[in-house]
């Protein structure tokens, strides 16, 4: 613990993340994790739903500025000077990053607007497809984790965790019924995701920086696939709209089937309901 806030702290060999017995690990911290949180945080009160939107709004913008002022530090401890390539991936114009705010948003909005409100009904399937599929797919291949860093070292600690919120949120939305799911909003989706590019591609140039992840994909060069730029991010993009897909169509099929079954029951209770009035006329 006492290397938590260590800027120069580096283990004296990498520890490998990517499919080794530490994948498996780490991905059984994050389940049991959202897990935890799933059965912990109350999903029926109205007015504890709301605060729970709200904290977890603020973990995660705590989170954030906290990475930013660790990477300030180590910038600083390594007398590196914080030049554009500090502003753009450090503060707000990764993708990850930008999913990150985009969820403190919508999760501290959902405090103050009702759930109807068109901003939030826009807001919640975007999260669903960017924070839910796109941050799963990023523990797939976690490349995120620093190799020269224990695992409890802050910088670790708080990507791990910071994800593992982001997927969290929108199955929390659902499962409060916050948002219903409906294959109608699954372009909103494919918009989440051209937008989070528009912005990370448009600050990276600004900043004179090469667009992070856009030259190769290490998830496809590890099963095999070499394919060219550009042709790897159109892949890309489409599985990840083929997961969004299949998890809207899950969940709709889903909640239709406990509709019908909802329907059913209350149809045979008001049957009984009149066969006993009737017998008790008779």
């Amino acid at each position: 613990m006492a290397k938590f806030w260590d800027y120069l702290y580096f283990l004296p060999e990498p520890t490998y993340w990517v499919f080794t017995i530490n994948h498996l690990y780490l991905l059984a911290f994050v389940v049991g994790l959202i897990l935890m949180l799933t059965f912990l945080l109350p999903r029926k009160n109205e007015k504890a739903m709301r605060v729970t939107f709200l904290a977890l709004g603020i973990t995660l913008a705590t989170l954030e500025i906290l990475r930013i002022v660790w990477a300030y530090g180590y910038y600083t401890a390594h007398n590196e000077p914080t030049d554009a390539a500090f502003w753009w991936w450090t503060i707000s114009f990764q993708i990850c990053a930008i999913s990150a705010w985009s969820t403190v948003f919508t999760m501290m909005a959902s405090f103050f607007l009702k759930k109807d409100h068109p901003v939030l009904q826009f807001m919640y399937p975007i999260l669903l497809g960017m924070a839910l599929v796109g941050v799963a797919l990023g523990f797939v291949y976690p490349d995120m984790i620093e190799e020269m860093k224990p695992f409890f070292h802050f910088r670790n600690l708080q990507t791990v965790v910071t994800l593992a919120l982001l997927i969290f949120s929108p199955i929390y939305l659902i499962r409060t019924r916050r948002y219903v799911v409906k294959m109608s909003d699954l372009w909103k989706v494919a918009f989440g995701w051209f937008s989070a590019i528009c912005i990370s591609m448009s600050a990276s140039l600004i900043s004179g920086q090469c667009f992070g992840f856009s030259l190769n994909c290490n998830l496809m060069e590890a099963i095999g696939l070499f394919i060219p730029f550009p042709f790897h991010l159109i892949l890309l993009g489409l599985i990840m709209m083929a997961i969004s897909f299949s998890l809207f169509k899950l969940l709709t099929l889903g909640r239709n089937r406990k509709g019908s079954q909802t329907a059913e029951a209350k149809g045979k209770l008001f049957h009984q309901k009149k066969q006993t009035q009737s017998t008790v006329f008779l």
